[in-house]
C-alpha cells in the first residue's frame, strides 16, 4: 500500500475477497487494479474473467501477482491461464518496490516519478534556485538592476526546464511543449537551451538499463531522440531498452537508423556495441557495417578486430576473417582467443576450399 502512495496512487480500495471484488467493479471504474492468485473466497482466475466479460472495468488495467514457491509445471500452467485472460503484468512474489514499479508501468504503458523522487529533485532545484535568487538580490541591491534581471531569469528557466524534462521523460509531450511554449515569452532561446540537456536523458537511461529497468531507460531514451533524432548513444540505448523488453524488430530498426547517420568519432564505441549486439542476434550485415564504421576510427583494438573475424566467420567469408584475425593479432600477439580462432579459420577455408573443388565437375 505504501509504495503505491509512493507512486502517486489516490483513492484506493482494498478488497477483502473474491465476493467483494465482482460486486465493486460493477459499480467503479479503476485505473488499475491488483488481483492476489490467492483470492479469498473466489478462484482469481474466474474473477478475472468475470472482470473482463462484464463489468465496469472490462478495459481496466490488472496486473496479478502468485507465489513464486509453487513447482514449475503448475507455474507454467497459471502464467498459461492468465495469459489468455489478457492481464497487463504479471509479478512473482516476493518482489521489491523496482519490481511493483516497472510492473505497474507496463500495465499503464506510462513512467512513473515517485513522491520520493519528486521531493529529492525538487529539493536540488530549490536550493540551486534559493542560491541564484540570493546572488540576483545581491546584485539588485547594489544597484546593477539589468545583471540581476539576467540571474532571475536563468533562475525562472532552470526551474521551468526542469519541469519540461519530467514532462518529456514522462511521455507527456503536450504539456512538455506548453511549458516551453510559455518559457519561449521569456526567452526565445529556451527550446535551444533546452536541447543540451538531451545527454541528461541518455545518461539517466543508461543508469537504468545498468539495473535492467528496460520500461524506465527506454522512457528516457525517447526524451533524448524527440530533441535530437540522430542522436547515436540514444538509439543505442533505445535498441538496448527494446531488447530488454523482448521487441526485437524494434529495437534492430534503432540500430539501422544509427547506420543511416553521417559516421561521427564521437560514438565510435557505440558503433562497436551495435557491431557486437547485432552479431548476438544474428544480424550480420548489420553488425559488418557497424564494426566496419567503428574500425574506421579505432584502429587500435584487437578486440573489435577479432569481432569482426567472427561476423565474417559466420557469413562463410574467410579470406576477410583472416585478414581481421590477423590484425588482431600484429595489435596484440599474446591474444590467446585469436590465435585459436585463426587456427580454427584457416581450418575451415581449408575445407571449404576442398568441398569447392569437389563439387567442379569434370569436363
Amino acid at each position: 500500500m505504501d509504495h503505491l502512495v509512493d507512486f502517486h496512487f489516490t483513492d484506493i480500495d482494498t478488497i477483502k475477497d473474491g465476493y467483494e471484488l465482482t460486486s465493486i467493479v460493477h459499480e467503479k471504474k479503476f485505473s488499475l487494479i491488483l488481483i492476489d492468485h490467492h483470492l479469498n473466497k473466489s478462484n482469481s482466475l474466474n474473477a478475472i474473467a468475470e472482470i473482463r466479460k462484464q463489468s465496469e472495468n472490462t478495459d481496466t488495467p490488472i496486473l496479478f501477482t502468485f507465489n513464486n514457491n509453487i513447482d514449475e509445471e503448475e507455474k507454467r500452467d497459471l502464467i498459461h491461464d492468465i495469459k489468455s485472460l489478457k492481464v497487463s503484468a504479471i509479478l512473482s512474489k516476493p518482489y521489491t518496490k523496482d519490481d511493483l514499479r516497472n510492473a505497474v508501468e507496463k500495465s499503464l504503458d506510462q513512467f512513473i516519478i515517485t513522491a520520493s523522487e519528486e521531493k529529492s529533485r525538487s529539493k536540488k532545484s530549490l536550493a540551486a534556485t534559493e542560491t541564484a535568487i540570493g546572488l540576483a538580490n545581491s546584485i539588485r541591491e547594489s544597484g546593477e538592476f539589468e545583471q540581476s534581471e539576467k540571474i532571475y531569469i536563468e533562475a525562472m528557466l532552470s526551474i521551468f526546464h526542469g519541469l519540461a524534462e519530467v514532462y518529456l521523460a514522462g511521455g507527456k509531450t503536450d504539456a512538455f511543449k506548453t511549458v516551453l511554449r510559455e518559457i519561449g515569452q521569456i526567452d526565445p532561446q529556451a527550446m535551444e537551451k533546452f536541447k543540451t540537456r538531451t545527454k541528461n536523458f541518455v545518461e539517466r537511461g543508461n543508469e537504468h538499463l545498468n539495473i535492467k529497468r528496460h520500461r524506465l531507460a527506454k522512457f528516457e531514451f525517447e526524451a533524448a531522440i524527440y530533441l535530437d533524432e540522430k542522436n547515436i548513444p540514444a538509439h543505442l540505448g533505445m535498441g538496448e531498452s527494446l531488447l530488454g523488453l523482448n521487441e526485437k524488430d524494434s529495437a534492430i530498426q534503432h540500430f539501422k537508423q544509427v547506420l543511416e547517420f553521417k559516421p561521427e568519432i564521437e560514438s565510435r564505441i557505440s558503433y562497436k556495441k551495435i557491431g557486437t549486439i547485432s552479431f548476438r542476434l544474428k544480424e550480420y550485415d548489420i553488425s559488418v557495417r557497424a564494426f566496419e564504421i567503428a574500425s574506421s576510427f579505432i584502429q587500435t583494438d584487437p578486440e573489435l578486430f577479432y569481432l569482426q573475424s567472427l561476423v565474417f566467420v559466420a557469413q562463410w567469408k574467410f579470406e576477410e576473417a583472416l585478414a581481421c584475425i590477423n590484425k588482431a593479432l600484429n595489435l596484440k600477439p599474446s591474444f590467446k582467443e585469436a590465435e585459436k580462432a585463426k587456427d580454427k579459420i584457416l581450418a575451415w577455408a581449408k575445407a571449404h576450399q576442398e568441398k569447392e573443388i569437389q563439387s567442379i565437375p569434370a569436363t
